[in-house]
């Protein structure tokens, strides 16, 4: 369901206690194929193949993305990011997920809002609590080593470096995070 602007506003399945229309930023669980989802993953991808990325490994899709937020300021989706579980063959992964398609607006990145935090730290808290409540213990991603903004967030927040994982394998160009969250 939605307004008519096209954002969710069912926020019984709100991640955090923000609204979008009330609150300055609120992050909202969105559905992957929603046309804010698709405008904000369009531009994720647009900004990465044109500093020169490519996108490694197997895409996300609706049915392997456990969960989507979608952060939005006064209405507007200003970022988003997403979950996908991976599953092992060989065992040791079966309460893992990745983050995909972290993304925020060029204008709200780095500025502070909500409780002082910037949107990208605000939809990284959120996606780290619908783990938990997902069963998940530890969080990895895969992000371009040219990405250098983007890597200093991530060990910011306390993501170290690990081996490369599932299909990115042979990935040359990225760098891999993790992170062991509820301890």
């Amino acid at each position: 369901m939605s307004d008519n602007d096209g954002s969710p506003h069912d926020c019984s399945k709100s991640i955090s206690s923000h609204e979008p229309r009330d609150t300055p930023i609120g992050i909202v669980p969105t559905p992957w194929d929603h046309p804010h989802s698709v405008q904000l993953r369009q531009a994720q991808r647009l900004e990465i193949t044109s500093l020169g990325g490519i996108d490694p490994g197997t895409p996300p899709t609706a049915a392997d993305v456990a969960v989507y937020l979608v952060a939005y300021d006064r209405g507007h989706p200003v970022g988003c990011g997403g979950l996908r579980r991976l599953v092992s063959t060989s065992g040791g992964l079966d309460d893992a997920a990745e983050i995909k398609r972290m993304f925020v607006e060029q204008s709200h990145r780095g500025r502070l809002v909500g409780p002082g935090q910037p949107v990208a730290a605000m939809i990284l808290a959120a996606l780290e609590e619908a783990a938990l409540r997902m069963g998940v213990r530890l969080l990895k991603l895969e992000t371009g080593g040219f990405l250098k903004q983007a890597r200093a967030f991530y060990e910011r927040q306390g993501f170290t470096e690990c081996t490369a994982f599932g299909a990115y394998t042979n990935s040359t160009n990225s760098v891999f995070y993790e992170k062991i969250i509820g301890i």
